[in-house]
């Protein structure tokens, strides 16, 4: 590390800034802050986990972004990695931590689906505004603890996620299907009731209780 004095005081002002928490600083090259969601958007009352690696030549080169927090976003991919064009073709050196930490929320307000890296994301902003948003407020509950929903949502997740008890994979299945129901029931795996020792079963091969049925093709 080039300039370990620069990133003790950035660190050092990060952990003193009340509108982020560092949580880990014992390896000042990959440290770990939660980054509350942006005010008036989609991701507001959530909370994601984001490591900062922080380069040998910093601050003449940008920080790198990891969300370990899930989040639906085109312009982070789904294994986290951040593509935001502020932390490497426009960032300065008198920008800090603070600072980059800052451009998150700046992303979380202004996604761009034209140059996504989510690509199921960028797609569904692009088609429905409407549905991206309540999307995002969905995975924003399940993943960040976020605290505002939709009843029609959680119903749809609650039908779908009753096949497994997996409430992520139902999520997963209903976002890739545009929330619809009976699709999103085809492409999850379930828990066959009469084989316990194999748990896992495709969903064409299971016979859905006739109540649950009824709700899946409504």
């Amino acid at each position: 590390m080039d300039h370990p004095n620069i990133v003790l005081r950035d660190v050092a002002a990060l952990a003193a800034c009340e509108d982020f928490e560092l949580r880990d600083a014992t390896n000042l090259k990959k440290i770990v802050v939660a980054i509350p969601g942006s005010v008036g958007t989609p991701y507001e009352t959530g909370v994601f986990e984001v490591e900062l690696h922080i380069p040998r030549k910093y601050p003449y080169e940008s920080p790198k972004f990891l969300f370990k927090t899930i989040i639906f976003h085109p312009n982070i991919g789904p294994e986290g990695v951040v593509c935001v064009d502020m932390l490497d073709d426009k960032w300065y050196p008198s920008y800090t931590l603070e600072t980059a930490c800052l451009c998150m929320q700046t992303l979380m307000r202004d996604p761009n689906p034209m140059s996504p890296l989510n690509v199921e994301a960028g797609r569904m902003m692009r088609r429905d505004q409407e549905m991206f948003e309540r999307t995002v407020v969905m995975w924003t509950k399940i993943f960040a603890k976020g605290t505002h929903s939709y009843p029609d949502y959680e119903e749809k997740l609650s039908i779908i996620s009753a096949l497994n008890g997996d409430i992520a994979e139902a999520l997963r299945a209903l976002t890739s299907h545009s929330w619809d129901q009976h699709e999103a029931s085809q492409r999850v795996t379930i828990i066959d009731p009469e084989d316990c020792s194999s748990a896992v079963v495709c969903m064409e091969f299971f016979t859905v209780p006739g109540e649950l049925q009824t709700k899946l093709d409504s």
